[in-house]
């Protein structure tokens, strides 16, 4: 049988001679001869992995394609060999936190096949592996399956291969501050004693690249803005700069929010955005007074006795504390001349000045004079001295106001006979640490309550336990103030006193005031004499501060490699080391607090190997541990290699390390070879490299009393369809331990989900009983029905008395799996549905608004089929209206569903849905079903409908008439009543009115206004009737114009013609027609004669109604002659005249204008009983003129004449037969009738 790795060419499989042997067999040989196959050859050879690609620049992001090349080749001579891979073959890619599988991609080669992964979000691995499945599967040129037993994948990447896999974006790590501790003020150019910006580093958990970047800084109770420069070549650090501005004031240290950082662009190297969450931190010792010191009050103060050496006092109060340097002075003006203030003593907020009045101060008393000098106080002038605040801020001198004139009132004894007095004893030049130093110099000042000189008396100053030594007089002047200074300290320590003044000669004094009286201070003086005073020794105590002399130097006392973070790289002896760019950070502890100047810091030379390399100063901890950073230079000319240990050699720059007394360190600061410094734990191999998890420099030890080895959870089961772990799958989770983690009993698992609660889990290892560590933990969890964690879950382990080898206890703590996402919690509506529309103030829906109804499901939904859309049926007073949904659209997914329903004619009553009356097909990401069923949402007074239109009831009521009838300044009140409460417009053109008619036809139409009852059923109407205003009452179809809406907004119904009583208007009293006429006719030729009777009619406008006897009165000839009236006929009067003997008219019967007379009481009214207009009983009227057909004539014609007119035939005598003509003449001309004779 052939075995693995046997192999012959053709022609080389050979059958021995006398090969045949084994039991059973005859002792002979069954061949003498070797058989040679010349046809046959052998293959034991297995395929082996030559090596695997993965191209790619630095790595790979979510989105990008991870593409694997594995190339073939047989398993002995490494030539390539065609593969051949069945269809079960699989490569899985292994990455830090999941296990994700590859899809096969066709290659040209046939001695390689392809794979591909697209990354994915939640994907990392600093340097992934591949893990094969079946490789049975595999088959080379003749047939052979599977891989050689030796063969890795993992150990056959390439070196160029890419490996890792980042789609994690970088992330705050820490913030700092560069610079020392204490309070900071303007730093901008001409600000008060400008110092330099506070600056800040902030620490990511990888190199970045950063753009448009500030930082947030809380200073006081205002957010400021540190600018960051931008960082273009990858780093993992970003500095920003904070520059402090005149009036910022932070007391207990500035801080910055959570989430401080703003920027435009941070990102990895791999286009990873940053993630900006980072804690509120407080940096209590850094804080900020910009604050200027202003002058807050001043006060002048002048003795009440005029005398030499009293003293005008000028006190300045200022904002805060200040701190004089120098001796500045006021200017104090005493009878218009000017006088120096000098300074004296300041105490906390207040300096004060004082001027010793002198003898031409107070000279010029004169009997019969005011005696009085005004004082009157100046600007306060710094002559070179200084008054800031405790910060260093210079205070602003500006009064606040005006400082009142003061008087002083001359005496005649003016001569100073007081001797002088001792008032304070003080430390003038008290450090802020309270401490003197190596070169420090002491400065004490005494001051008298008036100006004094110093002959030959000195200060005895005292240190610790040392004996007195004397201060050196800076002035020997006559001056209120005097200093002192000691000599600079070199090895002095111990607390400060000034124990006494010596003077020249016991009893004596040469302390002097201007009149030359003495101050001695032996208290044993034997009497007072004339220019002496006895006064108290000088006590040890002295005002402006506690303090003592330190003129030790800090010193080394301790070197430390420390063991975070940790060697990173793993060498061929199977060792720990620190690989190139990896980093090694060494405490340094001080004997005592110190402060470290940033701008020359100190450096540790190292012997690393051949190399001596330094390391950086990095930061100061815990006031005393100087913190510096070694990183190993890399592959490559040079690379650092040290198996032993490195070994830190000297400090450097010892000179920018100091105490609070600010004493310098002596030379390396006493370095010398520490114990420790070199250690194997500490061996460096700069020739490999890999990642190093750096943590922030934090307080600092060797060894941590606890250890936690928890490393990053992966995901080893394979993500189901879909992505989701439901109900019934499995998870398995593998918790790496790093070092390996000793267990006393077995390590559980409490896993928490945001659904579905805790579930406990044991680990799947069995944990040895004799102590052997354990360096991976394993755990299987079904999911169960209500589990949901779409983001990742948490756990905490525990485990009994976990410990590592070093003995060290094990804090397992807490753990999170990313990249992860369980679901099998069916999504449910929370709340119940939901009316989200308004419908106003008075929640009344009118037509054409809309209802909206929300469903809110617990977890974003989608529809299980397009086509399905979700539909709600609501209930509107009980009946069924269809709600269609109105977002999300058709593709989408959302956690809240809205429905909408508008509003039609006839929809009335309260909104309510039933129970479960959304209809959906929904399911979230994962697929699980929605749950729709919701309770029934009852009735609410918001949610109503209402599209009834208010209507009119009955028959308006129609008020202020007299039985019917409107006349003249009538008010015609109408009310109307509505179905309900109606709102309506009363100005503008919107007003509400109602339109009626009075009489037909055109010019009847009328408007009533609107009086009262808005918001009520009844609504009030009224017209008052005018001139002319005539006829029936009506009131036609849509009387009601305006703006009328009911609470809900619907707009009044248009109504039919609404009858009302027969209301008569009639504002217009009866009118003549045109003029009176003459309705007779003479019987004679147009003529009216004696006793016939001449008629007339009068018309008016409307049928009339008369009581008495009117008259009318016509003009026959020259004379009127009055016609009563004889009858009426609906609007028609008429009236007769008799024409008696005498009357005459030529010209015909006239009407003169307004003949028609009321005579005796009479009265013409219409059927309303309006009158006639009349005045004094004349009715106006048009004239009538003469009437040519209705002339008079009731004169008889007389004869005037008779004469025989005719002639006899013959001779003067008729014969028979003959006419004879007679010719009577009239007065007139006559007519006959028969035969006159």
């Amino acid at each position: 049988m052939v075995k693995e790795d046997d192999t012959a060419a053709v022609g080389g499989l050979t059958v021995g001679a006398k090969a045949l042997v084994g039991a059973g067999l005859p002792s002979r040989n069954y061949a003498t001869d070797d058989v040679t196959a010349d046809t046959r050859a052998v293959d034991g050879i297995k395929l082996a992995i030559g090596s695997v690609t993965s191209p790619g620049t630095l790595g790979f992001n979510a989105g990008d394609r991870v593409d694997l090349t594995l190339n073939f080749v047989t398993g002995g001579t490494r030539t390539d060999e065609a593969v051949d891979a069945g269809a079960s073959f699989g490569v899985t890619l292994v990455l830090d936190n999941a296990e994700r599988a590859t899809n096969a991609v066709a290659l040209t080669a046939t001695n390689q096949l392809g794979f591909r992964y697209t990354v994915v979000a939640g994907d990392n691995a600093k340097e992934f592996t591949l893990k094969l499945s079946n490789v049975n599967e595999l088959r080379d040129t003749n047939g052979n399956t599977g891989l050689a037993a030796d063969t890795n994948v993992n150990d056959a990447f390439a070196s160029d291969a890419i490996r890792r896999v980042d789609t994690t974006g970088p992330h705050i790590t820490q913030i700092r501050i560069t610079n020392n501790e204490g309070t900071f003020r303007a730093s901008q150019a001409g600000g008060s004693g400008a110092q330099a910006p506070i600056g800040f580093v902030v620490e990511f958990s990888e190199a970045v690249t950063a753009a448009d970047a500030s930082l947030d800084v809380i200073v006081g109770t205002s957010s400021r803005s540190a600018a960051c420069d931008p960082i273009t070549d990858a780093a993992d650090q970003m500095s920003c700069s904070l520059a402090v501005v005149d009036g910022w004031l932070d007391t207990d240290g500035i801080g910055t929010p959570a989430n401080p950082l703003r920027y435009q662009d941070i990102q990895d190297d791999l286009e990873n955005d940053a993630a900006p969450t980072f804690a509120a931190q407080k940096f209590a010792n850094h804080k900020v007074d910009a604050v200027l010191p202003e002058v807050d009050r001043v006060t002048l103060t002048v003795p009440s006795q005029a005398k030499a050496g009293n003293n005008v006092v000028v006190k300045v109060t200022f904002t805060e504390n200040v701190v004089v340097v120098g001796a500045p002075g006021v200017t104090v003006s005493i009878g218009g001349t000017d006088q120096n203030a000098k300074f004296v003593k300041a105490s906390g907020k207040e300096i004060e000045f004082r001027h010793a009045l002198l003898d031409a101060d107070v000279a010029g008393h004169a009997e019969g004079d005011d005696n009085e000098k005004a004082v009157s106080l100046g600007a306060v002038a710094l002559g070179g001295a200084t008054i800031k605040d405790a910060a260093g801020n210079d205070a602003t001198l500006t009064y606040p106001s005006a400082v009142p004139d003061k008087t002083l009132r001359l005496l005649a004894d003016s001569a100073d006979k007081i001797a002088p007095r001792l008032e304070r004893t003080t430390l003038t030049n008290r450090p802020a640490s309270g401490k003197y130093g190596i070169g420090r110099t002491i400065d004490v000042s005494m001051l008298f309550n008036e100006p004094v000189t110093f002959a030959t008396a000195t200060v005895k100053l005292k240190i610790g336990t040392a004996a007195a030594v004397d201060m050196t007089q800076s002035s020997r002047g006559s001056e209120a103030l005097h200093t002192f200074t000691s000599a600079a300290l070199t090895d002095e320590s111990g607390g400060i006193s000034v124990t006494e003044i010596t003077l020249a000669t016991e009893g004596s004094s040469s302390v002097l005031d201007v009149a030359s009286r003495g101050w001695i201070n032996q208290p044993t003086a034997a009497s007072r004499q004339e220019g002496q005073s006895h006064a108290t020794r000088i006590g040890t105590s002295l005002q402006g501060g506690s303090a003592s002399v330190d003129t030790t130097r800090p010193k080394i006392t301790e070197v430390k490699l420390l063991s975070r973070p940790a060697p990173n790289v793993t060498g061929s002896d199977g060792r720990r080391y620190y690989g190139g760019g990896a980093e090694i950070w060494i405490q340094v502890t001080m004997s005592e607090d110190v402060t470290v100047d940033t701008e020359t810091p100190p450096t540790l030379t190292m012997t690393v190997g051949n190399a001596t390399p330094t390391a950086t100063y990095e930061r100061l901890l815990s006031k005393k541990n100087l913190i510096f950073r070694y990183e190993v230079v890399g592959p490559g000319t040079g690379a650092h290699i040290d198996r032993n240990g490195i070994e830190v050699q000297a400090l450097t720059n010892h000179a920018s390390i100091k105490d609070v007394a600010e004493n310098e360190c002596a030379a390396s600061c006493e370095f010398t070879q520490w114990s420790g410094t070199q250690s194997a734990a500490h061996a460096v191999d700069g020739t490999i490299s890999g990642d190093q998890d750096v943590p922030s420099i934090e307080e600092p030890g060797q060894t941590p009393q606890t250890v936690n080895p928890v490393g990053t959870p992966v995901v080893r089961s394979s993500t189901p369809t879909g992505g989701y772990y439901k109900t019934g799958d499995t998870i398995t989770i593998e918790v790496p331990l790093s070092p390996p983690v000793t267990f006393t009993s077995a390590p559980q698992l409490l896993l928490n989900f945001d659904e579905g609660g805790s579930q406990r889990l044991t680990a799947n290892e069995r944990i040895s009983s004799n102590g052997t560590p354990t360096p991976r933990l394993t755990f299987s969890y079904t999911v169960r029905s209500g589990d949901e964690d779409v983001d990742g879950f948490t756990g905490t382990l525990s485990g009994g008395t976990p410990t590592v080898e070093d003995g060290r206890r094990v804090s397992l703590g807490s753990i999170s799996v990313s990249g992860i996402r369980i679901d099998a919690l069916a999504p449910d509506l929370e709340p119940p549905l939901r009316i989200t529309s308004s419908a106003g103030s008075d929640g009344t829906y009118i037509v054409g608004q809309h209802i909206e109804v929300t469903a809110t499901f617990s977890e974003p939904v989608g529809r299980t089929s397009i086509g399905e859309e979700p539909e709600l049926t609501i209930l509107i007073g009980g009946e069924e209206r269809t709600a269609r949904l109105r977002s999300p659209a058709a593709t989408a997914a959302d956690d809240e569903y809205v429905f909408r329903y508008t509003v039609a004619a006839g929809d009335n009553g309260d909104v309510t849905i039933a129970a479960n009356a959304l209809d959906s097909s929904l399911q979230d990401a994962a697929g699980n079903a929605a749950d729709d069923d919701h309770p029934a949402v009852a009735a609410s007074t918001a949610h109503t409908v209402d599209t009834k239109a208010p209507g009119i009831v009955g028959v308006p009521v129609i008020t202020g008439h007299d039985d019917n009838l409107f006349v003249e300044g009538s008010t015609i009140t109408a009310t109307v009543t509505f179905d309900e409460d109606v709102n309506v417009a009363t100005t503008g053109s919107g007003a509400v009115k109602v339109r009626f008619n009075i009489g037909t036809g055109t010019g009847s139409e009328r408007e009533a206004s609107y009086v009262s009852g808005n918001g009520s059923e009844t609504l009030t109407f009224s017209y008052e009737v005018v001139a002319d205003d005539s006829g029936a009452l009506s009131v036609p179809a849509n009387a009601i114009v305006g703006d009328v809406r009911d609470d809900a907004g619907n707009v009044a119904a248009n109504t039919a013609a609404i009858p009302v009583t027969p209301f008569i208007v009639d504002a217009s009293e009866p009118m003549l027609v045109g003029a009176p006429a003459i309705t007779s006719s003479p019987k004679s030729r147009g003529t009216y004669v004696a006793g016939e009777a001449i008629t007339v009619r009068v018309s008016f406008d409307e049928e009339v109604e008369v009581t008495g006897t009117p008259r009318i009165y016509l003009t026959v000839g020259p004379r009127p002659r009055f016609a009563a009236m004889t009858g009426v006929s609906g609007a028609d009067l008429t009236f007769a005249y008799t024409v008696r003997a005498g009357d005459t008219d030529d010209d015909g019967v006239s009407i003169a204008a307004n003949q028609l007379r009321l005579t005796s009481g009479a009265t013409i009214k219409d059927a309303n009983g309006l009158s006639v207009a009349s005045e004094n009983g004349v009715v106006a009227h048009d004239p009538l003129p003469d009437q040519s057909d209705h002339k008079v004539d009731a004169v008889a014609p007389m004869v005037e004449s008779v004469a025989i007119t005719s002639a006899p035939g013959s001779g003067d005598a008729y014969l028979i037969d003959e006419t004879i003509e007679v010719t009577v003449t009239f007065n007139e001309d006559v007519t006959t009738e028969g035969s006159p004779m």
